[in-house]
């Protein structure tokens, strides 16, 4: 018999919608985290860094993430990994253009665990996204998240983990929310604490043990 293996429930609710047919062959099965956390910094709130990764500044809306940073009033440093040249050209532009600080950009890296490590915050300001990766090894760092409430694949992975901020009004929300969390030791360290314990939901060996039961 055939199954069905998807990545999040709102990918299974989408399928079970266009074929009620398919409801006793579906299965959820997350991607598994394939980054090693195991020299997680204890204390990454002192790196004072936004992280946001993704290699599309319109789907990722990094356009977005911009000009909330122009508004949010810390000192911190924002950092964006994984952009194309011509993007980086784009969100530079951007940058200058709104004489923006403290923005750190960097193209596709081999090394993304290190930027993990040295980041305080993982950010997902995006328009569109499914299951991300990114986010799940973001957790596994122990990195507390801002994500927007439109985005349910990234809602299911995050368990009071993360601020939720409001998608229709994407720019105020977001820096509201950098302002909150950069501020808020004890609401840092509570996100932290769940971003880890959640992390032990995508691990390999639970990856391989959902499979096998599929396969038996």
């Amino acid at each position: 018999a055939r199954k069905f293996v998807l990545l999040s429930n709102t990918e299974i609710r989408l399928w079970q919608n266009y074929s009620p047919f398919l409801k006793q062959k579906i299965y959820l099965i997350y991607n598994p985290i394939t980054v090693n956390p195991s020299n997680k910094n204890e204390n990454q709130l002192s790196f004072k860094k936004f992280l946001a990764i993704g290699n599309n500044i319109d789907v990722k809306g990094f356009d977005i993430l911009i000009e909330a940073w122009q508004q949010q009033k810390s000192n911190w440093i924002l950092q964006i990994v994984g952009l194309s040249d011509s993007d980086i050209k784009q969100i530079q532009s951007l940058i200058d253009e709104k004489s923006v600080k403290n923005v750190e950009v960097f193209g596709k890296v081999k090394n993304i665990q290190d930027f993990y490590q040295n980041s305080s915050v993982f950010v997902l300001s995006s328009r569109k996204e499914a299951t991300p990766l990114v986010l799940i090894e973001s957790q596994a760092f122990g990195l507390p998240a801002i994500i927007f409430n439109h985005l349910l694949g990234a809602l299911e992975i995050v368990d009071n983990s993360a601020i939720v901020v409001n998608y229709e009004s994407p720019i105020n929300s977001l820096a509201e929310a950098m302002d909150k969390i950069s501020t808020d030791k004890d609401l840092y360290g509570r996100l932290s604490y769940y971003a880890v314990r959640n992390a032990k939901r995508f691990s390999e060996e639970r990856f391989k043990e959902q499979w096998m039961k599929i396969l038996e």
